[in-house]
């Protein structure tokens, strides 16, 4: 089989792929059963892709493909460009050991100071570093 071949047989699985998930559109059936005389997703390919005879079903395969051109790939979340402070706080709690217990005054207020201080230090810590691993990531995503 040639690779023209194979290509427009990749292509028509994909009409029939878009088809299916148009028919569970909540208007699509309707729009569909209005062409009594023809077929709402008659198409030709062409050397440049599928041509659709109706503009209804052109302009849904633009939005589909443009869809799954933003669809997050398998393997892949979405998370927020900045890790938020309140996140960033249980993260931190989690990672900085609380203070031994102490007898003396003093010392207790100098553990707790050091410890409010080392928490306050990996929680910035952890922002930063999150927003390196984000705009990382993005660059990665352009090239």
């Amino acid at each position: 089989m040639t690779d023209l071949n194979k290509e427009r047989e990749v292509l028509e699985a994909q009409i029939e792929a878009f088809k299916k998930d148009c028919m569970e559109l909540w208007f699509v059936p309707d729009l569909a059963d209005s062409y009594t005389n023809t077929n709402l997703f008659d198409y030709v390919i062409m050397k440049d892709g599928v041509f659709f005879m109706k503009e209804q079903a052109r302009q849904l395969w633009d939005f589909w493909n443009k869809a799954k051109a933003q669809a997050v790939p398998e393997g892949f979340k979405i998370v927020p460009i900045e890790l938020s402070e309140e996140i960033a706080e249980r993260l931190a709690l989690e990672r900085v050991q609380k203070p031994r217990p102490e007898n003396d005054p003093v010392w207790v207020e100098i553990a707790e100071r050091a410890y409010k201080s080392n928490l306050l230090a990996k929680k910035w810590e952890l922002v930063r570093e999150y927003k390196i691993l984000t705009e990382a990531s993005e660059s990665g995503a352009d090239g």
